[in-house]
């Protein structure tokens, strides 16, 4: 295995005996990765963001911290595809393996990288400016060695440079840190190094177009049925493909079968969506837009409304999805995570004869808290309110109100309240209870999050 690289990269013979020099092959290096404890994020990233060069994926793998391990799969690698980007194994630790590996696989000695050796040294020094006793550890200089032949890019970002390399068979290889945002920093700077340009999108060239359409609070398979025959297998050159991207988002991605320009297939997805059945409509998010809570902040921002919200069992959860957008600060008012009945009654409002009569978990207390926050708030006649009690489990639950039941409303204010006919808009949702606390609470809070934007589109149903 050994030889066939070194021979290879002696003899200037390429390991890769296909036509497609756009195909780009990735591994994974980490036990950690293996193990599943954490998740490759990198590779979906990089497939996503290679055909913006031209290239595409054709192969992925993963492998542990063990030299053999990492040297058969860059044979696999490059003997599957023109190119093969690495990530992870370059830090300072033993168990930082991959650039050792290389030299060794590809028999070159590892040299000293100049410009990484004074980047990592100004790097300690800025973390260290306040405290002057402190010391780098030594292992770190070992990020700055590469293997004879390669180039290195600093890492802005990081202590531990990319590190690329052409062959003289024209194959290419290239490493980057296997940290997330290391990766988005180093992708395109790795990627220019290796001489790839960004495309530039020209409206007539023809290629394979894709467009997604995302939907909440409604099942695969009910999506799927509801969509029907025509939408979900058009008679044009496009497949139509359902995704469960998490629990409560479908991706319906729409694919062009043959290569065609970006305005005869926007026609087509133009079209598609136009041809959703109006009962799907409120499920469906507007083009181009990421996310709901995105969705529901541009929505608030349009009608001029604020958002405050009474959470209990979701803890905060909508709350963080919502300040999590950019300019969220401009509609959302407030939170009161309301998790005993105590502050329900002292910091809501909501009475104690309700709260005995139906208990915390129910719809009338739901109604309650959604009104007291939004009178809480500074202007009412412009406030939303949301209020959100359940049984997120694994304890709690009855058999009158098991775990996975929610109950949640809002309480609208005037102008609103006209429009959809109603000053109160309310639901109660029953969910798998073996998803577990972290996922019902996730699909609660999207629940809600469904049920401000009904509310902010003027419908009650």
């Amino acid at each position: 295995m050994l030889n066939s690289l070194q021979k290879a990269l002696q003899n200037g013979r390429s390991l890769y005996e296909d036509a497609n020099l756009a195909s780009v092959a990735l591994l994974a290096v980490g036990n950690e990765v293996l193990t599943g404890d954490v998740v490759n994020t990198n590779a979906s990233w990089l497939a996503k963001n290679l055909p913006n060069y031209g290239l595409e994926v054709v192969h992925h793998a993963t492998v542990g911290d063990f030299p053999t391990a990492i040297a058969n799969a860059v044979l696999t690698g490059l003997t599957n595809a023109q190119g093969l980007i690495i990530t992870g194994g370059l830090g300072p630790t033993d168990d930082d393996l991959t650039i050792a590996t290389l030299a060794e696989a590809f028999g070159v000695p590892l040299v000293k990288d100049e410009a990484s050796a004074t980047h990592l040294t100004q790097w300690f020094e800025a973390r260290f400016r306040q405290n002057s006793s402190a010391k780098m550890p030594d292992n770190n200089w070992k990020q700055t060695l590469i293997p004879q032949g390669g180039q290195a890019v600093v890492n802005p970002v990081g202590t531990a440079p990319a590190t690329v390399w052409r062959f003289p068979s024209g194959q290419w290889l290239a490493c980057l840190p296997g940290i997330p945002r290391e990766v988005y920093v180093l992708f395109p700077l790795v990627m220019e190094k290796l001489g790839f340009e960004l495309k530039k999108i020209d409206g007539e060239e023809k290629r394979i177009q894709r467009q997604s359409v995302y939907f909440y609070s409604i099942g695969e398979s009910h999506l799927v049925e509801a969509l029907s025959d025509a939408l979900m297998n058009p008679k044009a050159s496009y497949t139509v493909a359902p995704y469960v991207e998490n629990e409560q988002r479908i991706r319906i991605e729409i694919t062009s079968t043959q290569p065609t320009t970006k305005p005869e297939a926007d026609t087509f997805f133009t079209q598609w969506r136009t041809a959703i059945p109006d009962n799907l409509k409120p499920f469906a998010l507007p083009e181009g837009m990421p996310n709901i809570e995105t969705w529901v902040v541009q929505q608030a921002q349009t009608a001029g409304v604020q958002l405050a919200m009474a959470e209990s069992c979701t803890g905060g959860l909508i709350s963080h999805l919502l300040t999590n957008v950019a300019g969220s600060s401009a509609v959302v008012s407030g939170n009161v995570v309301s998790y005993s009945n105590e502050i329900k009654h002292a910091w809501l409002g909501v009475a104690n004869e309700l709260l005995e009569t139906h208990g915390a978990v129910s719809q009338p207390v739901a109604e309650a808290m959604a009104v007291g926050v939004r009178m809480k708030s500074v202007n009412p006649n412009t406030t939303i309110g949301l209020g959100v009690t359940g049984v997120a489990g694994p304890s709690g639950g009855s058999v009158e109100k098991p775990v996975g039941h929610v109950w949640m409303a809002v309480s609208l204010p005037p102008m609103l309240a006209e429009k959809v006919g109603a000053p109160l808009i309310g639901r109660t949702f029953y969910m798998n209870p073996t998803l577990g606390r972290d996922l019902l609470k996730t699909k609660f809070a999207l629940e809600a999050l469904h049920l401000f934007s009904l509310a902010l589109s003027g419908k009650s149903n």
